[in-house]
């Protein structure tokens, strides 16, 4: 009878199994590991960044009217908590709202930008127009809802640029100097699981130096302290929407391109898909025409008012149309692609209003484009229609100066033309159909005298004037200055916004984990 060999496994073999089982997994093992590592590095960066996006938008919509009281000098944290959506205690924001003045020993040079040596204006002596952390009076002292600088003190906006105005009368014009406001709301936020510490600054010292080395460039926070909000809504047409498509249309326009080629079976789609920083770079050399139109018209023919009293009524309508995108290359896009509407605003008026376009030059991606804006002015009995085009941001959504970026900013010639131009179309004889258009745009001096016919073709101007139905082109474009009505909806100001991610202790003893940075730029409106 055979015997069978049943001694089983040893010891020996065991562990020698379990080594090599080790051996084989733990690369595995260290794998999801990072994965995971990574996947949660990767969510927490993007959670900084749709939170910095969010504030982004809150502080670019923001109407600081609604938040500071300025003759008081008081802070709705009520109102700023509603717009930064935040949920905690309100009492822990923190906001300041400082002024300094600036002159061109101010500035420095850092990687190739200008930009304000704080340090230095900070321990500067001798006169200056107003010291660094000056701030307005409070006031109801006992209700103090801003921390103060240690600056001068003093009872308005106003009194600060009379008190720049008349130092610079006393001084050389290379002693100019400007003023800087800058305000600083602070506060901590918990967004899922994770904590922030918030830091806003709004600041309008870029602009100020751009109107110190720059003598044709008016700094829009030096002119004409009036406020938009003074203005009854009911009497005035405030359109800010109008520029705020640019990035609705690129990312449209980038969608319709990948879902055509999608369509098609095309490769050139999945490329875009793994690549779209290289997809970015290549729709910057199409830019597609931009029209605002903004249309002004009796709501009846006979100029009689309606049921609630109106007698006119103000639109305003975005228009992109993209012919590169008609090509193969990009898809073959048919009209309804290639052409994108969008409706910006529109309100009826029982007096017939002035109109204020807050408006930036067409960015599409990571370029400038012309920009046309059509006012098609249809009021009966030869009404002159007033439009102020008011310019709101010097820089692009990345907070880089608009006029350095690229080979051309958005004001700067190719050689002894302009690269982008601002044209105004008006549908109606000018004539028999008057417009007057106001405008921080740049011009040469105070007459329309860098304003050219469209017709001409001629690029040395910034500003062109397309009448082709019959009318004289000329006193139609004029500089926005102290004594037409000025608002603080034309106010520009850079935007910082820092995120700092901490998990545990508190006040200088935080463990910071991750810090995120977001920089923008808003007309306030």
């Amino acid at each position: 009878m055979k015997k069978s060999n049943n001694r089983g496994v040893s010891l020996i073999e065991i562990l020698i199994a379990v080594v090599v089982f080790v051996i084989c997994i733990t690369p595995i093992i260290n794998q999801l590991v990072n994965g995971i590592r990574l996947g949660q590095k990767a969510d927490d960066q993007q959670a900084a960044t749709d939170l910095g996006k969010s504030i982004s938008e809150a502080v670019r919509q923001m109407d600081l009217n609604t938040i500071i009281d300025y003759p008081t000098c008081h802070v709705n944290k009520d109102a700023l908590a509603n717009i930064m959506n935040y949920s905690g205690n309100k009492d822990n924001i923190d906001v300041s709202y400082t002024f300094y003045s600036i002159g061109k020993d101010c500035i420095t040079t850092v990687n190739g930008n200008k930009v304000v040596n704080l340090n230095y204006v900070k321990a500067r002596s001798g006169t200056v127009g107003v010291p660094y952390g000056s701030y307005i009076k409070e006031i109801d002292s006992s209700n103090k809802n801003m921390t103060h600088g240690a600056g001068s003190q003093y009872n308005s906006v106003t009194a600060m640029q009379q008190a720049v105005d008349l130092y610079n009368k006393t001084h050389t014009a290379d002693e100019k100097q400007v003023l800087v406001r800058e305000l600083t709301v602070k506060w901590t936020d918990t967004v899922d699981y994770r904590n922030y510490d918030v830091s806003v600054v709004l600041n309008t010292a870029p602009f100020a130096i751009a109107s110190l080395t720059n003598t044709s460039y008016v700094d829009p926070n030096s002119v004409n302290i009036g406020n938009l909000s003074n203005l009854d809504s009911r009497t005035t047409a405030v359109i800010t929407s109008a520029s705020s498509y640019d990035t609705i249309a690129a990312s449209s326009y980038f969608a319709s391109v990948l879902n055509a080629l999608e369509r098609q079976g095309n490769d050139r789609a999945t490329l875009l898909r793994e690549g779209q920083v290289n997809a970015y770079n290549d729709f910057t050399s199409q830019t597609p025409q931009k029209e605002t139109i903004i249309t002004i018209k009796n709501i009846n023919t006979d100029g009689s008012e309606d049921s609630n009293g109106n007698r006119y009524t103000v639109k305003c309508d975005v228009r992109y149309t993209n012919n590169t995108l008609r090509g193969v290359n990009y898809g073959n896009l048919d009209d309804s692609e290639v052409i994108l509407e969008y409706p910006a605003y529109e309100q009826d008026f029982a007096l017939l209003p002035d109109i204020y376009l807050m408006y930036n030059q067409l960015y599409y991606f990571n370029t400038f484009g012309d920009d046309d804006i059509i006012i098609d002015n249809q009021l009966i009995s030869g009404q002159e229609a007033k439009v102020y085009i008011v310019r709101t941001a010097e820089t692009d959504p990345d907070g880089n100066p608009l006029v350095g970026i690229g080979t051309f900013g958005r004001d700067q010639k190719d050689g002894a033309i302009y690269k982008y131009r601002t044209i105004f179309h008006f549908t109606q004889n000018v004539t028999n159909n008057p417009v007057r258009i106001y405008t921080n745009i740049p011009l040469t001096d105070g007459s329309n005298s860098n304003v050219s016919k469209y017709s001409d073709n001629n690029l040395q101007t910034k500003i062109a004037v397309d009448c082709t139905p019959a009318g004289s082109y000329d006193k139609i474009v004029y500089r926005m200055d102290e004594d037409d009505r000025y608002s603080e909806a034309g106010r520009v100001y850079d935007v910082e916004i820092e995120l700092q991610r901490w998990k545990s202790g508190s006040g200088s003893t935080k463990n910071v984990t991750n810090i995120t940075t977001y920089s923008t730029s808003k007309g306030d409106s």
